[in-house]
């Protein structure tokens, strides 16, 4: 019994949690049948899919004998018996679905393996007597409340024997917890017991390290800036690099396909009271780190959120950093920051060294509001004021009373936390397990419901949808973040921290991001001189905030055009339509590629963003039925069908009314008229204004916020505009050959007028602000980004 005591608490000791990269999966929608306005249809697969890899990321390493060892992926295992100059593989018995998760051998010839299926909630250990030449399969038999909650793919597998083996299970808990399920088995894994499930307070994000000749050592490096990041994995005995070939081989093919991306910051400003929406990737981990480490962490990882343990009567590690001179540093740096309050737990709650609420329902709701009262007294004094979003952590609690005699007390305290932080002006969030949100959290009255959840499930899918047991259905507008990989070692910029992994749909602390001009790639607030050369198919960029450039691979000479900010981040992303294949192809700033089938040949691409959110929606114009099918970019993957046109018309989609949406809107060339759907109130107008050979050119030309009638007639070289406040007015500017290019160049909240002429390459723009000016950037063949932004 002392060895098992023994082995537990070196199992605590050791919550290693290894690298696991969730692989992408490609949308296949095809919404292009039946339709209605609008309709709701069930979420598409959890990230796009890209052709995905064997992984590179060596989850741990194991020395036995003089020469021999293993070292293995979440895909295979590979064997040496030479101190590391020759590798082999070994052959398991995996199925398809099935992942390894953790493999421990005893000496050169007995050795086990976890394998995991994950989407089936199932474990099998493998062994083997020879060294790894066959394999033995059973299946491991654990509580299903532990085998659906627990982190199957990054489990722990320790021996006294060959009999005598222990499993732990990694469950889901904040970084200011630690938490897990311990077995043990005395008949070499055909039985298995339940020893205890325990989290307990983390004293420190400080991890111990294994004792072994062997080093295991990551590094991460992002090609451009938090795009093409990658963590790579190299063992080294001594000073020498021993790292299996096939290996290395792999993280550089990650490499190649990684995007060189060079972007600037935008953010200027700490957040007060406010918030934004984030939809990238965060980190949370127990304590702040110095704002050095931060600023390294800005510039080299893919990381954009980071959570901040702002206070509570359960706040295990200490915060040295955490002042409001810190909160502003790392605010003006970029960050999104998550407030979390770590204060009473559930009454039962498995956690033995945290103060717990009471079980009497009105007792556990005053202590709700106590509770709301100190969060924000604390946020305050980090200047984190009005407005801001506080999230509470609840960890994972099971009531087996079967009389509510603990669910009811926490309903009532979490209510409490929520109608308090609401009376004063703050928004409501609640860390904590989908399975209590699934029971529990959604029978709270509508009113005194959280308004964010934080949802930890380590099942290595980033995506806030698909988060077992709890339906899509609640908390989908913008309201989720979820906790998609558990603790780890991740090295950016020579920094090492200890995190777990996020991912947004939902409110952080931070300044809010002004909507996204015309091909503005660097989020300044300028329109910037950029063009597509089909032969390569390469994006060129002058960003205006520091005249630098930049070129990025993207595309093919029969693609589409279709930039616009598909993640909301108030940066142009680069995209393409390809219409042989009726696919959407998006590099976003957030560092993720996708590849969405949407639409079909002869479709024309209208990217913009008509529901508002501050992100560019996917959607085509079907000149052949004169049908706009758009897919919103909310939470709830709603789709939009409107029948408005006719075959021949060009779609002028832009925000006509300044309600923040894009209306629908064509442009008819035989009789030289707009027709525009209003997004305010649904009524429709027509406006004729232009010959049939003129070239659309709409813009907001005189800064009132709402898009203004213009052509571009190349017989003369006169722009036409008809402004909604200004009045109608035409400028002689441009000849024939030349392509219309409006955009805000100059940062006035005006559209400029401008041209590219592909004969010389040159950009001629009449800035309102700024006056005239001429820039040489681009060939003959070039294409002018910010003339995809209109009809051709």
């Amino acid at each position: 019994m002392k060895s098992v005591r023994f082995l537990i608490s070196l199992f605590v000791l050791l919550l290693v949690f290894s690298v696991f990269h969730a692989k992408a999966q490609k949308s296949n929608e095809n919404f292009f049948g039946n339709f209605n306005i609008p309709i709701a249809a069930p979420r598409p697969p959890s990230v796009e899919q890209q052709t995905a890899l064997p992984s590179s990321n060596i989850k741990d390493i194991q020395v036995f004998g003089e020469k021999s060892g293993i070292a293995y992926t979440s895909d295979t295992i590979w064997r040496t018996d030479t101190g590391g100059e020759t590798w082999r593989e070994i052959a398991l018995p995996k199925s398809f679905s099935e992942t390894i998760s953790a493999v421990s051998f005893l000496n050169e010839t007995i050795g086990w393996a976890i394998l995991a299926d994950e989407q089936n909630a199932r474990l099998e250990l493998v062994k083997t007597s020879d060294g790894g030449n066959s394999w033995t399969k059973t299946p491991v038999n654990l509580r299903q409340e532990d085998l659906r909650e627990a982190d199957l793919g990054n489990t722990f597998l320790q021996y006294i024997d060959e009999n005598n083996l222990f499993l732990l299970l990694p469950l889901p808990t904040s970084s200011n917890f630690s938490g897990a399920s311990f077995y043990e088995s005395r008949d070499g894994g055909n039985t298995w017991n339940r020893l205890t499930r325990s989290i307990q307070k983390k004293l420190s994000d400080n991890q111990t390290g294994k004792n072994s000749r062997w080093i295991l050592k990551r590094v991460g490096n992002c090609e451009g800036f938090k795009t093409g990041c990658v963590q790579e994995t190299k063992i080294f005995d001594g000073a020498n690099e021993i790292t299996p070939p096939e290996i290395k081989n792999l993280a550089r093919l990650e490499k190649e396909n990684a995007k060189l991306q060079a972007q600037n910051s935008i953010f200027a400003a700490p957040p007060a009271g406010n918030t934004r929406i984030s939809l990238n990737r965060g980190f949370d981990k127990c304590t702040a780190a110095p704002a050095s480490q931060m600023q390294t962490w800005w510039n080299n990882s893919p990381f954009y959120d980071s959570n901040i343990y702002i206070s509570g009567r359960n706040r295990a590690c200490s915060q040295p950093q955490l002042t409001a001179a810190w909160v502003n540093q790392v605010s003006a740096m970029g960050w999104g920051l998550i407030p979390t309050i770590v204060g009473y737990q559930a009454p039962c709650s498995v956690s033995t060294n945290s103060q717990k609420h009471s079980s009497d329902p009105a007792t556990a709701e005053m202590q709700g509001r106590g509770e709301a009262d100190i969060a924000i007294a604390d946020a305050n004094n980090l200047g984190l004021t009005r407005g801001t979003v506080l999230y509470f952590d609840m960890e994972r609690y099971d009531d087996l009373s079967g009389t509510g005699a603990c669910s009811t007390p926490v309903k009532a305290f979490l209510k409490g936390w929520t109608d308090r932080l609401k009376e004063q002006g703050y928004i409501s969030g609640v860390y904590g397990s989908p399975t209590n949100a699934v029971n529990d959290w959604i029978n709270i009255p509508p009113q005194s419901q959280m308004d964010v959840v934080w949802l930890a499930r380590w099942n290595n899918v980033m995506s806030v949808f698909g988060v077992a047991p709890l339906p899509d259905n609640y908390w989908t507008n913008n309201q989720r973040i979820h906790q998609w990989l558990g603790p780890r070692n991740e090295t950016w910029g020579g920094v090492t921290f200890n995190i777990d992994n996020d991912i947004s749909d939902a409110p952080v602390a931070g300044t809010a991001i002004a909507k996204n001009k015309t091909a503005d790639f660097d989020g300044d607030g300028r329109t910037d001189v950029s063009v597509f050369r089909p032969d390569t198919g390469v994006w060129y960029v002058l960003n205006s905030s520091n005249s630098s450039f930049s070129g990025i691979a993207f595309g093919n000479n029969t693609d589409i055009l279709a930039p616009g900010d598909y993640d909301g981040d108030g940066k142009t992303d680069t995209a393409v339509f390809r219409p042989s294949e009726g696919v959407w192809y998006i590099q976003t700033k957030a560092g993720f590629f996708s590849a969405r089938s949407f639409g079909t040949n002869g479709d024309i691409p209208v990217p913009a963003d008509f529901n508002g959110d501050g992100k560019t929606d996917v959607a085509v114009f079907r000149p052949s039925n004169g049908t706009w099918y758009i897919a919103n970019s909310d939470s709830r993957a709603t789709f939009t069908f409107v029948q408005f046109g006719a075959n021949g018309d060009k779609p002028v989609q832009a925000d006509y009314d300044g309600d923040g949406k894009a209306d629908i809107a064509v442009w008819r060339p035989s009789n030289g008229s707009w027709y525009v759907l209003k997004s305010s109130d649904g009524t429709f107008f027509g406006v004729a204004f232009g010959a049939s050979t003129d070239q659309p050119a709409q813009g907001d030309f005189d800064g009132d916020g709402k898009t203004d009638f213009v052509v571009f007639r190349p017989s003369n070289g006169v722009w036409y505009l008809l402004n909604t406040t200004a009045g109608f007015s035409a400028v002689q500017f441009g000849t024939t050959g030349d392509l219309p290019t409006p955009g805000d160049y100059d940062g006035d909240n005006k559209a400029d007028v401008a041209v590219y002429r592909p004969s010389n390459g040159v950009w001629y723009l009449l800035q309102s602000q700024n006056g005239f000016s001429g820039t040489a950037f681009g060939a003959s063949t070039d294409k002018p980004i910010p003339n995809a932004y209109l009809p051709n």
